[in-house]
């Protein structure tokens, strides 16, 4: 079967699908919008109509409903407040990160201070040679 006609039989069977759900379960029509497909095409639809006759629609119990109502509501206010927590700097929700960059401030700071203490050390030392 050539990539068109499988898609044309695709796009049948989907049609005769809607069909069943609105209870037109008759495919005449279907078939004979596309005859060269016939052929493929009614096995399939006799299976879906043997199919559509084994389901029934189910309602959930009521209490299925609340519980499930009042798990979603709860998910959702635990990821609004979650959300909202998370908005603060991306520094502030790391405090090890500002902790290090302050260490890192404090030793350049160091650095610079024994840099200078050096040269004014080695200044006098050659001023007195």
């Amino acid at each position: 079967m050539l990539r068109s006609d499988t898609r044309k039989l695709a796009d049948l069977l989907d049609a005769h699908a809607h069909a069943l759900m609105q209870g037109q379960a008759d495919p005449a029509d279907l078939l004979a919008s596309a005859p060269e497909l016939a052929e493929a095409a009614r096995p399939l639809m006799a299976l879906a109509n043997a199919l559509a006759g084994l389901w029934t629609p189910v309602q959930p119990r009521p209490e299925f409903r609340a519980q499930l109502r009042h798990g979603l509501v709860h998910a959702a206010r635990r990821k609004q407040t979650l959300a909202a927590l998370d908005s603060r700097p991306a520094l502030l929700r790391r405090p090890w990160i500002m902790g290090a960059a302050a260490l890192g401030s404090v030793v350049s700071v160091i650095g610079v201070i024994a840099l200078l203490l050096h040269a004014r050390h080695h200044a006098r030392a050659q001023q007195t040679a």
